[in-house]
């Protein structure tokens, strides 16, 4: 089963933010 193109972005989202990729979501915003 595919995962919706947003919840997939979401679920990395969420799992760098978890392995401390916080400078990653810095950038991002």
């Amino acid at each position: 089963v595919a995962l919706d193109p947003t919840i997939e972005s979401i679920t990395k989202f969420l799992f760098q933010y978890k392995q401390g990729g916080i400078r990653q979501i810095t950038i991002l915003v």
